[in-house]
């Protein structure tokens, strides 16, 4: 029993030593819990071993004694290995420690490196609502040094009621585990300005809530900034252009009426929208290197390609500028769409149109050309070359000129400068020199190509191989000198052989004018001298004889007016038609009072003609009317004006006996007749004479007419012109307004 106290008195020692070895003490305290159980353990081991002995003491007294040093010794190693363990654990630890503490240090230096490089404003709190840390910027707004900030609340920054509201904000946020965003305003310098806030809690590794983030940055510039958007949105709304403004992440922020008219959407339904993916945009390269140019140079301009609401797609050409606030900072984009699709197409359009030119100009066998207003060459065709032997080089600017023939330059340069100056065709004969050093005729003909506006933009123009027909031209022209020649002379035959018939008929006419007289005479004796002394067929034969020489004298008098019309010069004034008719109507009416005829003359021209000769045109159509409507009851004879593709025409109309047309070819001729003289008296001659007189005037004459139903005599005058007949003074109107009947 007396060993007891020195078994504990051992265990006491190694307390006591590790009592008094504070170095020792001091890595105890702070051994993980792993190290202090193994320690727990071996100390268990030392406590309880000398308990068990004691109870195999009363087994056998003898082996006790007899094992008593050799389990002294045991335990007294035993002690020593939990020593030595301890010691090896206090080693390990504090080596991980420190590594610990080292990567702990890492880790804060980069945590505060990224807080201090953010523009935003950061801090953290407590779960009561005290702070714990934040970023430079935070310290600075608040006016005190990072390293100050810690245990301190918004109490001590801000006035009652705002920081109970921060502190009331920071345990909704903690209580409910939600984040939240908010808009407010705050003082700083004795000025109000805008922030937005986002608070969140933050946790540990087991989910424990150990208090609350903050992030707060100062959004004044870009309130002001929307605010003036806004303020310029009417204005905006009056450009045609589709400008839209947009936050840097492509959300639009403004729409203005010009993007609503082009794309289709309205301002409420493209707003907040990605840019992009509402026009489903077609970049001309990657967007990210758009963007990034536009954050370098603050200015992109490109095409683009849109779908609009409605499905069109369309091509804009997009102006972007960056727009930053007071401090420099990038805030949204500007960007102004105006849609060429149209213009594109025209330039689409006239690139196929200059394909289509090359291709028809390479094609076509002629030299082709083209120059500028000012007459310089700027283009040929591959023929050009072909035939000149000149390069493009040799024949561009005013090198055109080179292959011309000597003696035709200086016509062509005045014919070219005659063209420029005036913007005429440019038109000549002239001859080129080929290749071969031959000269061949062309026709060389130009003309002004202009824009919409009227201006001058280009000379287009070609030179044609004319040589063979120049040949052939001069070949013709020799012929028709021949025939020109003989044509002259067949003339000058002719105009001798109608004078010698002219003056044939006018002296046999004339000639036989006396002995018809005496004929005419001794029948008229006969008659009234011995008449008596005739039988019935005497006095038959006196009056077929008296007949003759009546219609002998008529024939011969239309004769000799023939001849003399045939010679007779025209002399041509301005007069009224209207009172020639007048006055051949009233000399006929005089004729034929007996007879029931309705007169009706209808608006007359004034018309530049000899009034003589046209009288007698009138005379002979009216006689003839009278004529021909004997056997009416009721004549109707008409004199009026029509048109006849576009020309003006004279008329006279009668109902009387008519004609068949297959015999009107004949109507005009000498002696022609289509009536027996037993039924209507005549020579001839007279429509002949109107023939010859209508002609002389530089006019034609024909009939229509239908057997039995009557007939229209039309004929025109060389200088009567359209609409003339309105033309007439007042007093020549009175008298057609009075009308004839």
């Amino acid at each position: 029993m007396a060993t007891y106290p020195r078994k504990f008195a051992a265990t006491k020692g190694i307390g006591n030593w590790l009592r008094r070895d504070s170095g020792v003490a001091g890595k105890v305290e702070h051994l993980p819990r792993s190290y202090i159980l193994a320690v727990l353990v071996c100390v268990l081991a030392v406590l309880t071993g000398p308990g068990i002995l004691m109870r195999a003491e009363y087994r056998s007294t003898i082996d006790h004694w007899m094992n008593q040093l050799s389990l002294e010794i045991t335990l007294t190693a035993v002690i020593l290995v939990a020593l030595l363990a301890v010691l090896v654990a206090a080693s390990r630890y504090q080596q991980i420690r420190k590594q610990a503490e080292e990567a702990a240090r890492e880790s804060e230096n980069r945590y505060r490196t990224l807080l201090e490089s953010l523009p935003q404003m950061i801090f953290t709190k407590d779960t009561s609502s005290r702070y714990i840390s934040c970023n430079a910027n935070y310290a600075k707004l608040l006016g005190i040094r990072p390293e100050e900030f810690a245990g301190k609340s918004d109490y001590d920054f801000f006035n009652p009621a705002l920081a109970e509201k921060y502190r009331a904000d920071d345990q909704r946020v903690m209580q409910l585990g939600v984040t939240e965003e908010s808009v407010e305003e705050y003082t700083h310098n004795g000025e109000t300005r805008m922030a937005q806030k986002v608070k969140t809690p933050f946790r540990d590794l087991d989910g424990n809530t150990l208090g609350v983030l903050g992030i707060f940055w100062d959004i004044t510039a870009r309130r002001q900034a929307e605010q003036e958007l806004r303020e310029q949105a009417a204005l905006l709304d009056l450009a045609q252009d589709a400008i839209l403004v947009r936050d840097l992440d492509s959300r639009i922020l403004l729409w203005n009426r010009g993007a609503k008219d082009l794309y289709g959407w309205p301002a409420d339904e493209a707003l907040g929208k990605v840019a992009h993916e509402l026009l489903q945009t077609g970049f001309p390269g990657s967007r990210e290197a758009i963007q990034a140019s536009i954050r370098e140079t603050r200015e992109w301009e490109g095409e683009l390609r849109h779908i609009c609401r409605n499905g069109k797609a369309i091509v804009v050409n997009s102006r972007w500028s960056l727009m930053r606030d007071e401090q420099g900072n990038p805030t949204a984009i500007l960007e102004i769409n105006r849609d060429i699709t149209e213009r594109k197409r025209g330039e689409q359009a006239l690139r196929w149109s200059a394909e289509a030119f090359r291709m028809l100009a390479e094609s076509v066998p002629q030299l082709v050309w083209m120059c500028t207003p000012d007459g310089s060459n700027v283009y040929f065709n591959q023929r050009w070359m072909d035939y000149t032997g000149l390069t493009l080089e040799e024949s561009y600017g005013k090198g055109w000129d080179t292959p011309f023939h000597p003696d035709d330059k200086q016509s062509a340069w005045n014919t070219w400068n005659h063209a420029l100056a005036t913007g005429d065709t440019y038109r000549m004969e002239c001859r080129l020199r080929a290749a071969d050093g031959l000269y061949r005729w062309f026709l060389i003909k130009g003309g002004p190509l202009r824009d919409v506006a009227g201006s001058l933009v280009k000379w287009f123009g070609t030179c044609t191989d004319i040589d063979d027909l120049k040949q052939a031209e001069e070949g013709l022209r020799a012929l028709n000198e021949k025939l020109e020649q003989r044509v002259q002379e067949r003339t000058a035959e002719l105009v001798a052989t109608n004078k010698e018939l002219e003056a044939f008929t006018y002296a046999a006419a004339h000639d036989l004018r006396a002995p018809l007289r005496h004929i005419h005479g001794f029948a008229d004796i006969l008659a009234e001298e011995c008449s008596a002394q005739l039988d019935a067929a005497g006095q038959q034969y006196l009056r077929r004889i008296r007949d003759g020489t009546n219609h002998m004298g008529r024939l011969l008098e239309d004769l000799l007016d023939l001849a003399r019309m045939a010679r007779q010069e025209v002399h041509p004034h301005v007069c009224g038609l209207d009172s020639i008719v007048q006055e051949v109507v009233a000399e006929l009416k005089a004729d034929c009072e007996d007879r029931n005829i309705e007169w009706k003359v209808g608006k007359l021209p004034f018309a530049e003609c000899d009034p003589s000769l046209i009288k007698q045109v009138i005379t002979n159509l009216l006689s003839n009317a009278v004529k021909f409507t004997r056997p009416c009851e009721q004549a109707h004879i008409e004199v009026g004006q029509t048109v006849r593709d576009g020309e003006p025409v004279l008329f006279v109309r009668d109902n009387g006996a008519g004609f068949d047309m297959r015999y009107a070819g004949k109507l005009f001729g000498v002696f022609q007749r289509l009536h027996r003289q037993q039924d209507f008296e005549g020579t001839g001659v007279g429509l002949a004479i109107v023939e010859r007189i209508v002609h002389k005037h530089g006019g034609r004459v024909w009939a229509e007419a239908e057997l039995n139903k009557g007939a229209t005599f039309y004929f025109t005058l060389g200088a009567l012109k359209a609409g003339q007949g309105d033309q007439q003074p007042d007093h020549e109107q009175a008298v057609h307004a009075a009308g004839v009947t």
